[in-house]
């Protein structure tokens, strides 16, 4: 099937066609919840639309189904590693002195493992995103094991594209889009660790932020729960008013007002600027409780940057994968990683990193977007810091997709462009030390952004939610 004709079809539209076609999908969108809060004009009572491609944009289908297949496998390393406090130890050593926020996380992973814990089994909601690299091949970009967000919105927008390809009159490619249910699997999840906690009136927890804009992603997910479980009650709060509410119960039960959480599922706290002194103390008073935390602190570290760099040393991956055919396939997705820090590696990194920087991305080891450097930046931004500080970095291969053409939709614009996009694809892990309880894919994502853009997080403005048209 020519992806093209899909391209040629609008691109053939006059100014007022366009403007009158997009206006309608546009309503059709928000009609069907894929909108957010303004971040300009911010009305409690208000959505936009959130920014969307008007077509979906093509992934080949060898690499669509390599991504999903790895899925499962990756779900089971992540779980690996997280509850291998040798190999975390090993891991963040480096990172540890000279970044705060990785350092805190730590010590609150610390002070849980000077006692008998109440609850050992983690929840995780991940998602691992890829570039398709200009060869042809699938290459990771990151793995996130904390707020992974956009299944309620994406869900939707296949929907919407189908909407799309009809309207075009063009329903020969409706098989092109794949069937996404990435809302129920991860609502499912979250019910099954509710299920593992075993207190019916015991409720979920949705920590969120204080003005959430993402409003509608965050609340298809409470209201899917619910939906699919009947017995199951979500709450959400934020870590202010955690502070007033939340306590915990003489067998380490954690209260918030008179509701007993089963399960705290974090959509808040990845980054430094969502923490105090108190929010930091309340974090590790969550984390002691009997509540089945999503993710764990555990959970939360192994998604650091630097656990990505260090399973690319020889041989780590294949101590957690033992079947070698499953490890390749993994070890496949990866691209170059160096430390910056003032091993023999780090040097070699930091060598390219100063002369060879248009080669490389410069990662923190941060999640929500916004914080990578690129180009020239790189050498500017490791003279600013000192050698040493220059160990919180990873310095990751630059993956370079092949752009295609798509018009962007977003409040009060539209525009054609060439685009990238980057897929990531959802899975859930339910465990503890001794065994896993679930292990499942859980539906797929995808993201554009121009060209001309280094970052694609659409929460924080810069990507579109799309959907996959597999050739």
């Amino acid at each position: 099937m020519d992806y093209s004709e899909l391209v040629n079809k609008v691109e053939g539209f006059d100014e007022n066609e366009l403007a009158s076609f997009v206006s309608k999908v546009k309503d059709w969108a928000l009609m069907h919840g894929i909108g957010m809060r303004s971040k300009n004009n911010f009305d409690e009572s208000s959505l936009v639309v959130a920014p969307f491609t008007l077509l979906p944009s093509p992934i080949t289908k060898d690499c669509f189904e390599r991504a999903i297949r790895a899925q499962k496998l990756l779900n089971k390393l992540l779980h690996r590693l997280a509850y291998d406090s040798e190999f975390l130890d090993y891991a963040l050593a480096s990172v540890l002195e000279h970044d705060e926020f990785t350092r805190k996380l730590y010590e609150i992973y610390t002070e849980i493992r000077k006692t008998e814990p109440v609850q050992r089994i983690s929840c995780g909601l991940f998602r691992c995103d890829y570039f398709l690299h200009c060869d042809g091949s699938l290459k990771q970009v990151e793995m996130n094991t904390i707020s992974s967000s956009m299944s309620g919105l994406i869900q939707s927008l296949g929907n919407a594209h189908r909407y799309v390809v009809k309207q075009l009159r063009m329903d020969k490619h409706l098989n092109h889009i794949p069937v996404n249910i990435a809302l129920s699997k991860l609502c499912e999840g979250l019910i099954e660790a509710w299920r593992h906690y075993n207190v019916e009136s015991a409720v979920i927890l949705f920590v969120v932020e204080e003005v959430t804009f993402n409003i509608c992603d965050q609340r298809f997910m409470e209201f899917e729960t619910e939906r699919l479980n009947s017995n199951v009650r979500v709450i959400r709060r934020s870590f202010n008013q955690l502070l007033e509410q939340a306590k915990l119960g003489e067998n380490m039960e954690l209260y918030v007002d008179k509701h007993e959480v089963a399960v705290v599922y974090f959509r808040w706290g990845y980054d430094p600027t969502h923490f105090s002194d108190e929010t930091w103390s309340l974090r590790l008073m969550m984390e002691k409780s009997k509540a089945i935390k999503c993710p764990s602190i555990q959970y939360h570290l192994v998604g650091a940057k630097k656990v990505q760099q260090v399973l690319c040393y020889p041989g780590i991956l294949e101590k957690y994968i033992s079947d070698k055919e499953e490890a390749n396939m993994i070890r496949d997705l990866f691209v170059d990683i160096y430390p910056l820090d003032e091993s023999p590696e780090g040097e070699e990194g930091y060598k390219l990193a100063m002369n060879q920087f248009n080669r490389f991305v410069l990662k923190p080891q941060r999640e929500g977007g916004g914080n990578n450097i690129y180009g020239d930046d790189i050498p500017k931004h490791l003279k600013s810091i000192s050698r040493k500080d220059a160990a919180a970095f990873i310095l990751m291969g630059l993956i370079e997709p092949v752009p295609t053409r798509n018009i962007l939709v977003k409040q009060g614009y539209v525009g054609k462009g060439d685009v990238v996009s980057e897929l990531g694809i959802y899975g859930i892990i339910i465990g503890d030390d001794n065994r896993i309880y679930l292990n499942e894919e859980a539906g797929h994502m995808l993201r554009s952004k121009l060209v001309s853009s280094r970052e694609g997080g659409v929460a924080a403005g810069d990507g579109l939610l799309d959907s996959p048209y597999v050739l």
